[in-house]
């Protein structure tokens, strides 16, 4: 975000090697044995990589039709979750993806016929493509024991957000210019 300039994204390998030593630099200096070692080191290399991908939304607020786009998906997004509240119902579990997909895609389409910039076709694959990806990373999630209380809810809200940045910025560069 403090590149001022195209390739916006130059500093991002920099930073993910920072990360990954800090990573292991916290493995080496803790004092209770390093029980889960592993389970540790994975779930720090899984939020760095998602953090990565996220950051792949930053130049979509400075390029061109790029603020359009983020709306749409923030759109797409949040109506899409609705589908989620059908989660403590076992016979409507099966069909919360399904359920995502249609109102990210229904979102997405009605927010690109207003947002002249991005456009139906384009609005409609934004908001499915998101609202698919958002679900599925949230219902990977839930099966973990942490999400249960509130910072592990939280985590999986802004996992579900960030893991859409790839996807959405190519089809935004593709489709939006």
């Amino acid at each position: 975000a403090l590149t001022p300039d195209e390739p916006y994204l130059r500093h991002v390998p920099v930073v993910v090697a920072g990360a990954i030593l800090a990573m292991f630099l916290h493995q080496i200096m803790r004092r209770d044995g390093r029980p889960r070692l592993t389970q540790s080191v994975a779930v720090g290399a899984a939020g760095i990589g998602i953090a990565v991908i996220g950051a792949a939304w930053v130049p979509l607020g400075r390029t061109l039709g790029g603020r359009d786009v983020v709306v749409v998906v923030a759109v797409a997004l949040a109506l899409s979750a609705l589908a989620d509240l059908a989660a403590p119902s076992d016979r409507a579990r099966p069909w919360m993806l399904p359920a995502a997909l249609v109102l990210g895609l229904a979102a997405g389409g009605v927010s690109g016929l207003l947002v002249e910039e991005v456009g139906v076709f384009a609005g409609v694959l934004l908001g499915l493509v998101a609202a698919g990806l958002a679900h599925v990373m949230r219902r990977v999630l839930c099966v973990l024991s942490p999400i249960r209380g509130l910072r592990g809810q939280v985590t999986a809200a802004a996992a579900s957000v960030l893991v859409t940045g790839v996807p959405v910025s190519i089809l935004a560069t593709i489709f939006v210019g």
